[in-house]
C-alpha cells in the first residue's frame, strides 16, 4: 500500500471516548480502532519478542497491495467495506497490539498495515488467480497509525489456510508491515496459536522456535467486546 491509503491517527481524547463505547457495549461501524487495545487484553498472554530483540521479519509474499490492488476502503475494519454493508464471512477477530522500540518505549504514529486471505483462503489481489470463490464483502487489507501510547487494533476475520502446490499448505496467517521514523521497517507474518498446520508451515518453520512467541498469537473469546468475536494481542518491536 502507499500514501493513497487513508490512515487513522486518533487523539488521546478520541481513544478515551472509544474505550467508553466498548465498556458500555456500543457497537458502532468505522470505529477509531486503536487505543481500546488495553481494554481488550494487552498484557497477559501478549505475543512479544525476547527482551532487547526486534520482532522477526518475514517475506511480504506476492500479494502485498499496491497500484490497482489497493482496496477502495483501507480503514482498520476489514469486516465491512462501508457502513451498512453486510459483513464478511468468517470468525470475527480483533488483532490488538503495541509498537515498541528495542528499549520498550511506545512508538506513536507508527504506520501499521495488514493484508491477508479471506475465510476461503483467497487474497483480494490480481496475482491470486486460483479457482477459489472470493468473499467480495471482505476488505482484504487495512492501515492505521498507532496512538500516542503506540497502540493499534484491527477488526478482521481469521484467514483460511491455502495450498501452495506440491502438497504444501500455508497455515492461517496475517501479513503486517510497520514503519516509523528512526526505526527499521518491519515486514512480518502473524500466526494463530494451536493451529495444526503451524508445525508444517514452510515459512514459520524457518523461524527459530525460540522466536515463535513473538509472532504466534493466542486468541481468546471476547464476547464482552462483540458477540462471537475472539481477541489476541501482540507487541511489535522495531529495531
Amino acid at each position: 500500500m502507499d500514501d493513497r491509503l487513508a490512515s487513522v491517527t486518533p487523539s488521546t481524547e478520541a481513544l478515551e471516548r472509544e474505550i467508553e463505547k466498548y465498556r458500555f457495549g456500543a457497537a458502532t461501524r468505522r470505529r477509531i480502532i486503536g487505543g481500546a487495545a488495553a481494554l481488550l487484553g494487552i498484557g497477559a498472554g501478549t505475543a512479544v519478542a525476547s527482551a532487547g530483540a526486534a520482532t522477526p521479519s518475514m517475506t511480504a509474499g506476492p500479494f502485498y497491495p499496491s497500484g490497482g490492488d489497493i482496496p477502495a476502503h483501507t480503514d482498520p475494519d476489514l469486516v465491512r467495506k462501508a457502513p451498512g454493508d453486510p459483513p464478511a464471512t468468517g470468525q470475527l477477530i480483533y488483532l490488538n497490539g503495541r509498537v515498541l522500540s528495542l528499549a520498550g518505549e511506545a512508538i506513536a504514529g507508527a504506520r501499521v498495515e495488514i493484508w491477508q486471505a479471506d475465510a476461503k483462503g483467497r487474497y483480494h489481489h490480481s496475482r491470486d488467480r486460483r479457482d477459489v470463490p472470493r468473499d467480495d464483502r471482505f476488505q482484504g487489507a487495512g492501515v492505521l497509525n498507532t496512538s500516542a501510547g503506540g497502540a493499534f487494533q484491527f477488526r478482521t476475520i481469521k484467514p483460511a489456510p491455502y495450498p501452495l502446490g506440491g502438497g504444501s499448505v500455508r497455515t492461517p496467517h496475517i501479513h503486517m508491515k510497520v514503519e516509523a521514523p528512526g526505526h527499521d521497517t518491519l515486514i512480518t507474518q502473524l500466526f494463530f496459536e494451536g493451529e495444526a498446520l503451524n508445525g508444517a508451515d514452510v515459512l514459520l518453520s524457518r523461524i527459530p522456535r525460540t522466536q515463535h512467541s513473538a509472532i504466534v498469537i493466542a486468541y481468546r473469546s471476547s464476547d464482552d467486546v462483540e458477540a462471537g468475536s475472539r481477541s489476541g494481542s501482540i507487541d511489535i518491536v522495531l529495531g
